[in-house]
């Protein structure tokens, strides 16, 4: 209760609940090179607006209501990744029938030849293949 009592709480919880898996994703996709299907990189957009918030924080500090309010659509952004995580992982384990291939990685090109060449080395990342696993807790959690 006294984050709700100190509005000025909330500021380090925001930082870390969104910077750690957004740091732990990229960590997987880039060091251990394992490509983020569609829905792993969906669920980072509400991470990154959390932290977007956090640079609207430093001009309202002197307003508690502001930052009661950023607590609150950081908590539905918190809220939305998460309905999009126990959908991937309905889809991971076969409760969810879902047919799609998802492509990962397209850049940007110069001409349709090299936008050719991007399609077909891009890797298909199936949103229903267990990417990284730890005790049997996938990404998506």
């Amino acid at each position: 209760m006294k984050l709700l009592r100190n509005p000025y709480l909330i500021l380090p919880y925001m930082l870390l609940g969104a910077a750690v898996p957004l740091l732990f994703a990229f960590y997987v996709q880039f060091v251990e090179a394992i490509p983020p299907c569609d829905f792993c990189m969906v669920q980072r957009y509400p991470y990154a607006m959390v932290l977007a918030l956090l640079l609207f924080t430093l001009p309202g500090l002197n307003y508690p209501r502001w930052l009661q309010f950023q607590g609150l659509l950081a908590a539905i952004a918190w809220l939305t990744t998460s309905g999009v995580g126990f959908y991937h992982y309905g889809i991971e384990q076969g409760w969810i029938a879902y047919q799609g291939e998802c492509v990962s990685g397209a850049g940007a090109s110069t001409s349709i030849e090299d936008l050719k060449a991007q399609i077909a080395s891009a890797p298909l990342v199936s949103c229903a293949e267990v990417g990284w696993e730890f005790l049997g807790i996938s990404m998506p959690f």
